[in-house]
């Protein structure tokens, strides 16, 4: 025997026991994020400006005075941050335009039918899809003095700065 379904009476609505669609619940689902988000990165940036207008010195950590803005104030008059601002300016607008150009080109070549498309592609993504960890890894292999990776390191003709205890602990760290 088939049901049929019937719709709630006239000027009643039917109402979610639970809660899901109040706007209390979304707040509590959301809380946690937020919340990381707060700890993780907001109390950084309002202590990083909260020490900005200190004059703090690490080693004398103790000391702590309150100078204001005059710690702007003096990058604000110094020649070398306006040199090393307008540098980054020029890089990043010249770096931004060059890489969307170069990248939208891209995208519109591979979207052209040829013949091996689907491996010119996949080649194309493979860097991207390595995690840093196993690049990492990977480097700390190439530079390790008593592996296979000595020998790629020899082949390189780097053997000394693989060797070199200095540069062999920061591989160890990668």
């Amino acid at each position: 025997m088939m049901r049929l379904a019937t719709a709630a009476p006239a000027g009643r609505t039917r109402t979610n026991r639970v809660g899901y669609d109040r706007p209390l619940f979304a707040y509590l689902l959301n809380a946690p994020a937020i919340i990381a988000l707060v700890l993780l990165a907001a109390y950084p940036i309002l202590y990083s400006a909260w020490i900005s207008l200190h004059k703090y010195n690490l080693k004398r950590p103790k000391v702590f005075d309150f100078i204001g803005l005059e710690n702007y104030a003096s990058i604000l008059e110094s020649p070398e941050f306006w040199s090393s601002l307008w540098i980054t300016v020029k890089f990043t607008l010249l770096v931004v335009t060059a890489v969307t150009v170069l990248s939208v080109c891209v995208a519109l070549l591979l979207n052209q039918p040829f013949r091996g498309r689907a491996i010119l592609r996949t080649l194309i993504l493979l860097p991207w899809a390595i995690p840093p960890v196993v690049n990492g890894l990977m480097w700390q292999w190439i530079y390790d003095v008593g592996s296979f990776g000595a020998g790629v390191c020899r082949c390189l003709e780097c053997a000394s700065t693989c060797s070199h205890p200095f540069a062999g602990r920061i591989a160890e760290n990668t």
